[in-house]
């Protein structure tokens, strides 16, 4: 665990997954973005950002060619961050189907794509 935001999250630690705004996100599939937590609508008053003192975040789905929820790409900061941006949205959009096809690369050729590159 590399914690230098000092979250307090140890070796081995674990968030459940119903705690989470991943798992927000994987209900919705739509993006979550939070410039400043403590000044949200919506998250002023989440646990998450409360517990763990975190100002912003955004979050994609990262989607497989079939449907399949993989999971989320996410950042986030103790500080109030700038991200209601369309081209960094859309630049974490690029990367996330980077990362489901190279997952479905590997899951259609056992990695064997990959492996040669």
């Amino acid at each position: 665990m590399h914690d230098e935001l000092h979250f307090g999250l140890g070796a081995g630690e674990e968030f459940l997954v119903e705690a989470t705004l991943c798992n927000e996100l994987r209900a919705s599939r739509k993006p979550i973005v939070i410039e400043h937590a403590s000044f949200d609508p919506v998250f002023s008053e989440h646990p998450l950002p409360k517990h763990y003192g975190f100002e912003s975040y955004v979050s994609l789905p990262i989607v497989l060619a079939d449907g399949t929820f993989f999971g989320t790409l996410c950042a986030l900061d103790s500080l109030p961050k700038k991200l209601q941006n369309p081209e960094m949205i859309e630049l974490l959009a690029i990367f996330t189907r980077l990362i489901s096809t190279t997952l479905d690369v590997q899951r259609g050729s056992g990695g064997a794509a990959l492996q040669k590159v």
